[in-house]
């Protein structure tokens, strides 16, 4: 029953994202979307992934939709050392193509790598076909800080003293100063 959704958020692809390469064997966000016709759900998909653009005829069925990708380089070298997903070209010619079918389109600045992420190049590059423009800082955990902190150390060792000042010392000013110049 999907009138169960009514003016609820549903949110596809906030831990695992919906349009993962399996989707275009098995569909099963598709059929996700199928069963949310009719629901007036506020939805809001989250992707890495140009396969959406399969789904617009739902998209424009479901009304309310968000559709958000996650571009945090234009550097397809740096994206490739971080995810297997979509090149960004192709997740910025998608963004392209759901904006111009009239739904709602999101860049998503995530995560953002100091002194690595351009998030002005990156809104210079999407502004015509994006409604929003999100950012969120990296965050380093658990194991997730050292392996981050190595391939600074590896591949950009100039940035060292940065992160040791934002990750190590606490010191947010650099995440601060981005947020105020985002502004």
């Amino acid at each position: 029953n999907p009138k169960k959704y009514a003016g609820q958020r549903v949110v596809i692809g906030s831990v695992t994202d919906g349009y993962n390469p399996q989707e275009e064997q098995f569909g099963n966000t598709r059929k996700l979307l199928e069963q949310l016709i009719g629901s007036d759900a506020d939805i809001l998909i989250c992707t890495k992934s140009d396969l959406v653009v399969r789904d617009i005829d739902l998209l424009k069925k479901l009304g309310r939709v968000t559709v958000s990708w996650s571009i945090n380089t234009l550097d397809e070298n740096f994206k490739n050392d971080m995810d297997s997903a979509s090149s960004i070209e192709r997740r910025i010619a998608a963004m392209k193509q759901v904006y111009e079918a009239g739904i709602r389109t999101v860049c998503f600045v995530s995560p953002v790598f100091p002194g690595i992420t351009n998030f002005e190049a990156i809104f210079e590059r999407v502004k015509d076909q994006c409604d929003l423009f999100w950012l969120e800082n990296l965050n380093l955990r658990g194991g997730f800080k050292k392996t981050i902190m190595d391939y600074i150390a590896g591949k950009y060792p100039d940035l060292v003293p940065l992160y040791d000042e934002i990750y190590n010392k606490h010191n947010r000013s650099y995440f601060e100063a981005l947020e105020v110049k985002a502004e």
